[in-house]
């Protein structure tokens, strides 16, 4: 099981939006923290991702560096920073 979920909302074969609602709505998959990467600024797909259960909304740089420089921010941030719930909680089994 993922701890987090990177997700683009322009996928080859499927939408992201849609993805991220089956993602939230699924028992298993629900709990995972998921980001959204995507170089769309538009207001109305930053609040129907919060509205259907993303953690975060990031913007894809097209500029290299700046890309890396959220990459390690993020890791840093979701790895260090953060309290994720167990992959395998107690009452699961």
């Amino acid at each position: 099981m993922p701890s987090l979920i990177l997700l683009d909302l322009n996928l080859p074969s499927t939408d992201g939006r849609t993805l991220l609602s089956e993602l939230k709505g699924n028992r298993t998959y629900g709990i995972i923290p998921i980001v959204i990467w995507s170089c769309s600024k538009n207001p109305a797909d930053i609040q129907a991702c919060y509205k259907n259960g993303a953690s975060s909304y990031l913007y894809k740089e097209l500029d290299a560096r700046k890309t890396a420089e959220m990459f390690r921010k993020l890791v840093a941030y979701w790895t260090a920073a953060v309290m994720l719930p167990s992959p395998f909680p107690e009452n699961a089994w």
